[in-house]
């Protein structure tokens, strides 16, 4: 394994495989919107090793957040992206955690 694929398996492990899986455990899905692509898509490998091979993973608008979640939760996981924008432009200074998931 090249040193660059070693350094970003570490990132996941370190900054957000046990979230992830602690939100997918509890909710269903897990939001971010601000891991980038490369890491976004180790970690959803990351998963599947792990058991979560069912999971979608999708960079979806409006807001273009990634979003790992059960292929049952499409229409779901849409409506509520919907929702974590229009909150996002009324009150700007709401944090992620108070967004829903």
């Amino acid at each position: 394994m090249r040193n660059e694929d070693v350094e970003l398996e570490n990132t996941v492990k370190r900054v957000y495989l046990d979230t992830a899986i602690e939100a997918l455990e509890s909710n269903g899905r897990y939001w971010n919107s601000t891991i980038p692509r490369p890491t976004a898509k180790k970690l959803y490998q990351m998963l599947e090793e792990r058991g979560y091979g069912h999971l979608m993973h999708t960079e979806i608008s409006p807001r273009y957040e990634h979003v790992f979640y059960h292929e049952r939760d499409f229409e779901q996981v849409q409506l509520i992206a919907i929702e974590r924008a229009r909150l996002q432009n009324l009150y700007p200074e709401m944090s992620e955690q108070e967004f829903p998931i």
